[in-house]
């Protein structure tokens, strides 16, 4: 199927097996690791949690566009989401990490300043 230009993303969930422990929610002001681990086996339905069809952090990502991920420093998938990038990087694609320092998941929606700071670097990063 075609692909996308260019793929942008907030705090994406890239390993729904939560297998990256230990995860600290206690720095996470949204989510928490015990619910997140019953809706992941949910999510996953008949597939194993580390299918690369529901956690791309184990499938070839050799083929994917562009990709920009933003992430919270504070939030729990943040060192999931680092590997996740490595992970792209050595399958080829060029992809960019962009950290909220002090920030929690998916902060780039609420109506916060940091918010308008992404707004500028996704419009930058279209222009590419």
């Amino acid at each position: 199927m075609p692909q996308p230009h260019k793929i942008i993303t907030y705090s994406t969930w890239v390993d729904i097996s939560m297998s990256n422990t230990p995860y600290n929610s206690e720095e996470d002001a949204t989510l928490g690791d015990i619910g997140l681990r019953e809706i992941g086996k949910t999510w996953a339905g008949d597939w194993d949690t580390q299918d690369y069809r529901v956690s791309p952090l184990f499938g070839d990502n050799s083929n994917l566009p562009d990709t920009l991920i933003f992430v919270g420093s504070e939030e729990l998938f943040y060192d999931d989401i680092n590997k996740f990038v490595d992970k792209l990087k050595k399958d080829g694609v060029n992809a960019k990490l962009s950290v909220g320092e002090g920030m929690f998941h998916i902060y780039p929606v609420f109506p916060i300043s940091e918010s308008n700071q992404v707004v500028g670097e996704i419009q930058e990063y279209l222009k590419e």
